[in-house]
């Protein structure tokens, strides 16, 4: 059982790490509009990554090669798959409608751990997840029709492989894999992916403005990555995805302070409904880590008895 010191220090990674993603959000936003080109903002986004990430691997004394190369291959290939779902489907919608259907992955971890033979949620994190999910839609009020599928399958696959995402690294972290060599293989993969957009979009013409938004946009995606990847390895799976809400919120605040927005009253009440979830699953948590009441745990479902003899 998870215990109640490592499941709060997990929650609070999440939140950190949700923070750096609503900062490296906004770095993206002020690198685009000063014209730098999309493909090399993921290219160096996932090269800044790697480099730091390699970096603080050889300060710990370990390398980025690992005899479980498949597994962090694996790791890297649906964060490609994701990364590219996920813009496919900010193409194709409207942003909020995009940014809501990626946010139902908490429901589909949830979803899977139901059906997972020896996880399964309490129902009050099920709720808090369905409360949490409100909240995003009333933040950002989505809406699309049914011309829209192409796109609203895109976001719909970025939500699934947000999902087995955060299972693969529960797989790794059974693999003893550090949390910062998960981060230097997935960067890897995405920096390679990138790397024809590059060559094709002029590289090496960034303003002093466009550079520095870069390399914030790699600095803050490299340390949430790896304060997620953390989450998720030491943390209950559910709750962990649950915080990402929060980064909804980073975000809106950002917004509020960097480009003058003015939210409307939903939006305020998207974001209470937010906060209120993950306050309310933090503290469930708490008392289910110290035994209060025991039945609520995440225990192994019986197997029922055979009539066979």
């Amino acid at each position: 059982m998870i215990t109640s010191s490592i499941a709060l220090r997990a929650s609070l990674w999440m939140v950190v790490a949700s923070l750096c993603f609503a900062v490296m959000a906004a770095m993206v936003k002020v690198g685009t509009q000063q014209g730098v080109p999309f493909a090399q903002a993921v290219f160096y986004r996932g090269l800044i990554a790697f480099l730091l990430a390699a970096t603080v691997l050889r300060f710990q004394g370990k390398k980025v090669m690992t005899v479980n190369w498949r597994a962090q291959l694996l790791r890297g290939v649906i964060g490609i798959v994701g990364v590219f779902a996920y813009f496919g489907g900010v193409v194709l919608l409207p942003l909020a409608s995009a940014i809501t259907l990626n946010y139902t992955s908490p429901l589909i971890l949830a979803a899977v751990m139901l059906l997972q033979a020896r996880q399964r949620p309490p129902w009050p994190l099920v709720a808090a997840l369905a409360g949490g999910f409100c909240g995003v839609v009333l933040l950002l009020q989505p809406s699309f029709n049914s011309t829209q599928w192409l796109g609203a399958a895109a976001a719909f696959t970025s939500a699934i492989t947000a999902v087995a995402a955060a299972l693969h690294i529960r797989t790794l972290a059974e693999l003893q894999e550090p949390a910062w060599r998960t981060v230097a293989w997935f960067s890897l993969c995405v920096t390679v992916a990138a790397f024809p957009g590059y060559l094709a979009s002029n590289p090496g013409n960034l303003s002093a403005t466009g550079a520095l938004s870069i390399l914030g946009m790699g600095l803050t995606g490299a340390l949430g990555q790896a304060l997620l990847t953390l989450a998720y390895q030491r943390g209950h799976a559910l709750l962990t995805s649950l915080l990402g809400y929060s980064q909804i919120v980073f975000t809106t605040l950002l917004g509020i302070w960097w480009w003058h927005e003015h939210p409307a009253l939903e939006t305020w009440l998207g974001i209470a409904f937010i906060v209120g979830s993950g306050a309310l699953s933090i503290t469930f948590m708490e008392r289910v880590s110290v035994g209060r009441p025991p039945q609520a745990t995440l225990q192994p479902r019986p197997r029922a008895k055979s009539s066979r003899r």
